[in-house]
């Protein structure tokens, strides 16, 4: 979050953050069990602080199964708690270097967006802002949208939203280091950069969602998110 800012202040307080978490983690006994959220996590930690006994652990998600909905869409969504500094900092990329050069429907949703934000989304005619939505509206969102685009600038655990668009959501376009070390790369169409961003999404604006990459996604997402058999391992490696 610190490279993703642009307020002075912030970018020293999570800079000052980030050694303490750093000076902490450093600190803790070593031969405990460490729950990871993803496989890449836990060979870090395991490298970085010699945690011998660190394990992964998927996150438990509110989602039972996938469940997108066959067909197409009329638009593209971004969404996320906007005034987190690396979100917005997407949303702004997306607005200013992806989706002016294809013109396609792009709807940004998501908690405290800035004035500045609020501004360029409604620069062009084809984007927009959805400002604080229900929970409820943004499920309904991730459901109708034809493709769920989310970018990141940093490659840190798994983001739910991630979660939420491939277990409920139609085609979803994002970088590597949104996915790098999940698992889900397959499930995902990947992008770098934002004239490729561009052309994934206009290839996939005349393509149907489908049984195909229903069943894909069932079987990434089925077995390793299975809330039940993660919260049998949880106590397994607790008791």
């Amino acid at each position: 979050m610190q490279k993703s800012t642009r307020d002075v202040l912030k970018k020293w307080y999570f800079h000052r953050e980030s050694r303490l978490l750093k000076k902490y983690q450093q600190a803790l006994p070593r031969d405990i069990p460490y729950a990871c959220i993803t496989p890449s996590d836990t060979v870090w930690f395991r490298d970085e602080y010699k945690w011998k006994n660190a394990f992964f652990l998927p996150a438990f998600t509110p989602f039972n199964k996938v469940s997108g909905i066959e067909g197409a869409g009329n638009f593209c969504l971004y969404h996320g708690n906007l005034a987190v500094p690396e979100n917005e900092q997407a949303a702004v990329w997306l607005l200013t270097r992806v989706f002016p050069k294809i013109k396609l429907p792009l709807v940004i949703a998501g908690r405290k967006p800035s004035r500045r934000l609020d501004k360029l989304a409604h620069l062009c005619q084809h984007t927009c802002l959805v400002a604080d939505p229900s929970e409820t509206e943004i499920n309904d969102l991730v459901r109708k949208a034809h493709i769920n685009v989310l970018p990141s600038f940093s490659s840190t655990g798994i983001k739910l939203k991630l979660l939420q668009a491939l277990f409920e959501g139609r085609h979803c376009v994002t970088n590597r280091e949104m996915v790098n070390g999940t698992g889900l790369e397959d499930a995902c169409h990947i992008a770098s950069g934002s004239k490729a961003f561009a052309s994934v999404i206009m290839q996939l604006h005349h393509r149907e969602f489908g049984e195909e990459e229903l069943r894909l996604r069932t079987r990434l997402l089925g077995e390793t998110y299975n809330n039940d058999v993660n919260v049998r391992a949880l106590i397994a490696y607790l008791w």
